[in-house]
């Protein structure tokens, strides 16, 4: 018995009616006979193994832990619900300090909706402190966002 028949083996009669394509009793199709899947795949779907962070979040990162080191700092941990199935995810969470502080990071490119995003989130969440932050040079600028 292979390991699909052993999973499929204790499916009630609703479960085989509603998949006859994988108990091979389903009707054939222009003449043809559905195939009927009789193994399991051998590949499983994996999670992206990118980097959750470019160089700029690196660095500012290293700078929020010698900046907060009694605070925990989480990267992209949140993702907030907006209006409309819109959602926004900041860069960093920080936890431990006198609020919930939000953190989006910026490069020299800003593209169309992440800063309206921005301040949606802070006019939605009015109890999280949200924070731009962006490198000018060799020079970090912040910017509460306030709601």
């Amino acid at each position: 018995m292979n390991p699909l028949d052993a999973k499929l083996s204790g499916c009630g009669p609703g479960v085989r009616a509603r998949n006859a394509h994988l108990f091979g009793t389903a009707p054939a199709v222009g003449g043809k006979p559905i195939p009927v899947a009789t193994q399991m795949p051998d590949k499983r779907l994996r999670q992206s193994s990118k980097p959750t962070m470019n160089k700029i979040e690196s660095d500012y990162y290293q700078l929020l832990l010698r900046a907060w080191p009694k605070c925990e700092i989480k990267i992209q941990a949140m993702k907030l619900k907006l209006a409309n199935g819109l959602t926004y995810c900041p860069d960093f969470i920080v936890f431990g300090y006198e609020k919930l502080v939000a953190i989006e990071t910026k490069g020299a490119w800003i593209d169309g909706d992440s800063i309206p995003k921005l301040k949606m989130a802070a006019a939605t969440w009015p109890k999280i402190e949200f924070r731009l932050v962006w490198r000018e040079g060799n020079i970090w600028k912040e910017q509460i966002v306030l709601p």
